[in-house]
């Protein structure tokens, strides 16, 4: 339902991760994949967290974040 897609959201927008990963959460928030695919997703996520907080701190990504605003107005 659209909380799980909101919970789903918000965790894209606190790790901001390389492209690979948000094309990979955004398809499980368009409701492309099941819950299960989801919980592999994030799975392998928290294990590559310390991985992607580097990334974040050198070029995070704002794609995201635009799309939220624009979608907000």
């Amino acid at each position: 339902g659209p909380c799980v897609r909101q919970r789903i959201r918000r965790k894209l927008a606190e790790l901001v991760p390389h492209e690979d990963t948000v094309d990979g959460l955004r398809a499980v928030a368009r409701g492309d994949l099941a819950r299960k695919h989801y919980r592999n997703v994030t799975k392998s996520l928290r294990k590559a967290t310390p991985v992607l907080v580097g990334l974040q701190a050198r070029e995070p990504c704002c794609r995201t974040r635009e799309r939220k605003t624009s979608r907000q107005l």
